[in-house]
């Protein structure tokens, strides 16, 4: 018992949680530098799980205006992820001992899709050239994680998510310059008002397309793309459970262990992760060209993929939780009763008859009360063992709950939203200008970049716009003054 209260101590002592919503808000009030030591730290500490903090420093890479490097970064966290996920064993299963902080991290099912996301977007800032292959891996991943998951009684709750529409958005705009490929542009389009029909961008940009193709003679377009805001992050919170969750609990626990009498009294509430979505964020990127003034537009909301998605997950979340309860519940009664020491009947003598007559034994030896007196008080010595053996179990199972805590790991630095705004401008060099924009007006500190608009191609800049108060300089594809192209180039 002593070796296993150690072992207990260790695991929760190495499982402590990151404060991710503190690393968002640092991030967001612009301490870029000191968000990047921070990174720096948890990936030499935390070896396991360094393909998170190499997402999250993906998103400081681009801040600092290095797109390559953030691209590395993200290329080794996408492979890792999808390794973790292709693992054919139920991992959580290795969580039993303490809680699912003891698991490498694999990641939410948005965290997997706009991983590609980002490398498309920090691809099209550096121009690697390999876009649209990110952007169809993207695509592709949204499928395969819908159609993976399973729940225990066959079901498929993720089904009936909608997909990240950036993607759909981004390969439009990159398709766009290709006359050959407007069926391609307009399919991909009409997936996006699929996927978000509020979006007037995309309905404008679907029927002006039509009609117009890419842009007027002598123009360009210039296609902003803003991360706005900051995105959703976990907290410890209280579940209650219902029971409905704790008979599918049973179900599966008894699927995998011995059946084992539980008190289901003791099982009343759990911890889960919670979903945290900030109400302070800005609604928008204002963005000025000269005269030219537009806000974007949500292309995808991150918010609402996180919500769908813990929405689909949560009553899972707390079967997982219940069973590990009621494993750490099981294993504690099975250890009371093999450290029970079985205590001998008492021996009284009895009385002995024959016939009508009584008979009265001999009154006991000195000897003979002697022993019986021992063999007594070696049946309460039993006893009380017993009864300490009980007590420190039940000590042991209390610490054990209590030692569990909510897995809060998540890609802090992600936006609350993905949002564009498509600017038709003459050929030529431009400044653009960026700022975060809340009730239709511009708040914050601005921020410009200056782009090249060629003729009859579009023009990409990248903005990020974590806070009201702003975030750093955009970067772009085509900076101005920066090895000069005549429009025929591709």
């Amino acid at each position: 018992m002593r070796r296993l209260a150690v072992l207990l101590l260790a695991v929760a002592w190495g499982c402590s949680s990151v404060d991710v919503g503190g690393l968002a808000e640092s991030f967001g009030a612009g301490d870029i530098e000191g968000v990047r030591e921070q990174l720096r730290d948890l990936a030499q500490q935390d070896e396991a799980d360094a393909h998170l903090w190499l997402m999250n420093r993906a998103v400081v890479d681009l801040a600092s205006g290095d797109p390559p490097a953030g691209i590395g970064a993200l290329r080794r966290a996408r492979d890792r992820l999808d390794e973790l996920r292709s693992r054919s064993y139920p991992g959580w299963i290795e969580a039993m001992l303490s809680d699912d902080r003891a698991l490498v991290y694999e990641g939410a099912d948005y965290e997997h899709v706009l991983v590609r996301a980002y490398l498309a977007l920090l691809d099209l800032a550096c121009r690697q050239g390999d876009v649209i292959a990110y952007l169809n891996q993207m695509l592709q991943r949204q499928v395969d994680l819908r159609e993976g998951f399973v729940t225990d009684d066959g079901q498929k709750p993720k089904l009936a998510e909608k997909s990240a529409a950036i993607g759909n958005w981004l390969l439009a705009a990159v398709e766009a310059d290709d006359p050959t490929r407007r069926d391609v542009v307009a399919r991909q389009l009409a997936t996006v008002l699929e996927h978000e029909p509020a979006c007037r961008l995309a309905r404008v940009e679907a029927e002006r397309f039509r009609r117009e193709g890419l842009c007027r003679p002598g123009h360009g377009v210039v296609q902003v793309v803003a991360m706005v805001g900051l995105g959703p992050y976990r907290v410890a919170r209280d579940e209650p459970v219902s029971s409905l969750v704790l008979d599918i609990a049973h179900r599966v626990y008894n699927a995998r262990r011995d059946r084992v009498a539980i008190p289901l009294n003791a099982v009343s509430q759990v911890q889960i992760a919670g979903l945290v979505l900030r109400s302070d964020n800005p609604e928008a990127a204002w963005v000025e060209v000269g005269a030219v003034r537009q806000t974007t537009e949500v292309i995808t909301s991150v918010d609402r993929l996180a919500q769908a998605e813990f929405d689909a997950m949560r009553t899972q979340m707390v079967v997982r939780a219940v069973v590990r309860r009621i494993f750490k519940l099981a294993s504690a009664e099975l250890g009371k009763s093999l450290t029970e020491r079985k205590a001998s009947p008492q021996q009284t003598p009895p009385a002995a008859t024959q016939g009508d007559k009584r008979v009265v034994r001999k009154p006991e030896t000195a000897a003979e009360k002697k022993k019986r007196e021992e063999e007594e008080r070696r049946q309460r010595k039993k006893e009380q063992q017993n009864q300490v053996n009980s007590f420190l179990w039940d000590a042991l199972a209390w610490i054990w709950v209590a030692l569990e805590d909510a897995d809060t790991r998540c890609w802090a630095l992600l936006p609350a939203s993905f949002q564009a705004a498509r600017l038709e401008l003459p050929e030529g060099e431009h400044e653009v200008s960026v700022r975060a924009a809340v009730g239709g007006a511009a708040v914050g500190a601005e921020q410009r970049v200056r782009v090249r608009v060629r003729a009859g191609h579009t023009t990409f800049v990248v903005a990020q716009v974590p806070s009201r108060q702003g975030g750093p300089p955009p970067v772009t594809s085509d900076p101005a003054g920066v090895g000069v192209r005549s429009s025929d180039d591709p």
